[in-house]
């Protein structure tokens, strides 16, 4: 295996090894993973998945519990209904509710966009266009370029 160096890092197989620093060297497709993760990870969190990761956990227990006593089939309409929340379902919903409520208490700004104008600006006055025609031709063109200067020894 190559010694591990900035260098080297980029260019080595997927895996891990120690270099001759002591160092641990992480290679390009585990760090490209670990940020895909982390980076789903956080709009997952930041869009509130946490509460459906919670829900779906108390529905998964609820179903368990009520399964015990009434068929399967029965036990998921009961769970899914809403008529029959557990203590974990409740404090979810009371959660959520308290972190919506934060939301919309921000304060409103009022919105004075249309102001009238400080300033009037008069509209510039146009003026028609003056072309001159003349009769002189333009420099005509040489064929040939000129010759170059001899060169000195």
């Amino acid at each position: 295996m190559p010694r591990c160096s900035p260098a080297h890092l980029w260019n080595l197989p997927l895996a891990v090894s120690f270099d001759g620093w002591g160092g641990i060297c992480i290679f390009r497709a585990v760090l490209r993973r670990f940020s895909s993760l982390a980076l789903l990870t956080a709009f997952i969190l930041s869009c509130g998945g946490h509460w459906y990761v919670l829900q779906g956990i108390a529905w998964v227990g609820m179903v368990r519990d009520y399964s015990e006593k009434v068929p399967v089939l029965t036990a998921v309409k009961m769970t899914v209904s809403g008529q029959y929340p557990c203590k974990m379902c409740k404090a979810i919903t009371e959660k959520r509710q308290q972190e919506n409520d934060k939301l919309i208490k921000l304060p409103e700004f009022k919105k004075d966009f249309l102001h009238s104008p400080a300033l009037v600006l008069a509209e510039p006055s146009s003026a028609p266009w003056i072309y001159v025609v003349t009769e002189v031709d333009p420099v005509p063109l040489r064929d040939t370029p000129p010759t170059p200067p001899p060169r000195q020894a």
